[in-house]
């Protein structure tokens, strides 16, 4: 088995790690996902699969596969338990990140399909970005931290090791990481302390 391949098989296991810790909160009525940013993600992950097949990087899209699933589980539970506090702006991230699906499709030159892909991906994190702003103890920083290290790892185990190729999962590195740092800089030093026991 090659490096690659371990790589992007430990990055799946942290996404499995870090998803499970992510549900049980939202079944718990703990954390509250933003539907919009989920089922965008899943799509995405579905996409960005598709991408890391056809440059025949098996890790990475062994990765993005269950990310994909664990998305899509996400936001069907969120329909239910998420956050249902949808602003314009939020409506204008999916129907940019929607429309810009189709444009991927007819997108024959690899550079510019990974760059919309990476595109749609920060629309469809806007929703939850403002949401960690607006409400940041409604978001999951354990979740997140994870989620930020796996898709490094996940980065790691591109290959061949391309700009195009590395993209989109290294957006969704610099995405996590956005997210890590909001909930961060808007909870009180009280809640971060209570939260830097739990990690």
């Amino acid at each position: 088995m090659s490096g690659y391949l371990i790589l992007g098989a430990f990055a799946a296991a942290g996404d499995l790690l870090g998803s499970a810790n992510y549900i049980r909160a939202v079944i718990k009525g703990q954390t509250r996902p933003h539907v919009f940013s989920w089922l965008i993600w899943a799509l995405l992950a579905a996409i960005g699969t598709a991408i890391q097949l056809t440059a025949g990087s098996w890790g990475s899209a062994l990765s993005l596969a269950v990310g994909g699933s664990i998305s899509a589980t996400i936001f069907v539970l969120g329909l239910r338990q998420g956050d249902h506090d949808i602003s314009r702006s939020d409506w204008l991230a999916l129907a940019g990140a929607v429309a810009a699906v189709p444009l991927w499709v007819v997108t024959a030159n690899p550079f510019w399909a990974a760059a919309l892909i990476t595109a749609i991906n920060f629309m469809a994190s806007f929703p939850t970005f403002r949401k960690a702003w607006v409400r940041p103890e409604e978001e999951n920083l354990r979740s997140f931290a994870i989620f930020s290290i796996i898709s490094l790892v996940r980065t790691m185990a591109v290959s061949p090791f391309t700009f195009v190729v590395a993209l989109y999962p290294a957006a969704i590195t610099v995405f996590n990481m956005l997210v890590v740092l909001i909930i961060l800089a808007r909870r009180t030093p009280t809640d971060r302390k209570e939260l830097s026991h739990g990690l």
